[in-house]
């Protein structure tokens, strides 16, 4: 995550990644990542904000359907 907000920080736009992660079960979950500048009073920025998403259902979703469409 760092890495994207140094990204975010130095460009000074937002971006969006998809990760896959392991979580505490060993499932693999694959995750949405929302990240934009945060500025003060200013217009300085002073950090990130962020919003993640479990996309694991759409993820294998897309997937399934791609694995469909190349059978075709």
């Amino acid at each position: 995550y760092f890495e994207n907000d140094n990204i975010v920080i130095k460009k000074g736009k937002p971006i969006t990644d998809k990760v896959k992660k392991v979580i505490k079960s060993e499932k693999e979950i694959w995750m949405s990542n929302d990240i934009s500048p945060w500025y003060d009073r200013n217009g300085h920025i002073i950090g990130t904000i962020g919003i993640s998403k479990d996309i694991t259902k759409r993820k294998n979703f897309e997937d399934s359907l791609l694995a469909s469409v190349s059978l075709l």
